[in-house]
């Protein structure tokens, strides 16, 4: 259908508008924008309803640009929302692990449950007069943190606590 008629602009979703606002303080942060300013473009960009209206607020802005953000593939993994060559945003802090056994059982449940084993295996073995029941307290520990363990626990814990206050400072 090309009689002269502009064709409709593609609609955007809640990403794009997420991401423009997050481009939009990224050159907040490097001193482009001022409060004022940022303010107004990312009130814009949140009622934005076409790619349009969003490149219309970085039209006198160098990259990164608002672009269509990237699923992420795995938990936790940090991918940038803005244009390819833009830095990624820093991961937030979550407030709780997510498990990694069988089970996926995140704290404070897992740290419980591998805690009340070794007492439920010693009545068990009173009760029954069989000592397979001591198997199962490995058994439960992998169930609920899988082969690697628990997070932050451990000799291992303490190297990469070092290396990143090696980081830091």
């Amino acid at each position: 259908m090309s009689d002269g008629v502009p064709a409709e602009p593609i609609r955007i979703g809640h990403g794009e508008r997420q991401a423009a606002v997050e481009a939009l303080r990224h050159h907040h942060e490097a001193g482009r924008i001022d409060s004022q300013e940022y303010e107004e473009r990312s009130v814009r960009a949140e009622g934005a309803r076409s790619q349009g209206d969003l490149d219309a607020l970085f039209t006198d802005l160098p990259q990164p640009h608002a672009g269509r953000p990237t699923p992420t593939a795995v938990v936790g993994e940090t991918h940038s929302t803005l244009t390819p060559g833009a830095p990624a945003p820093e991961a937030v802090a979550k407030s709780q692990t997510p498990g990694r056994g069988v089970l996926n059982i995140g704290e404070p449940w897992g740290t419980t449950i591998v805690s009340v084993a070794p007492i439920l295996a010693v009545v068990l073995f009173f009760v029954t007069d069989s000592w397979l029941w001591f198997l199962a307290i490995p058994v439960v520990a992998v169930l609920v943190y899988g082969p690697d363990g628990r997070y932050g626990v451990g000799p291992d814990s303490l190297k990469d606590k070092d290396k990143k206050d090696k980081k830091k400072g």
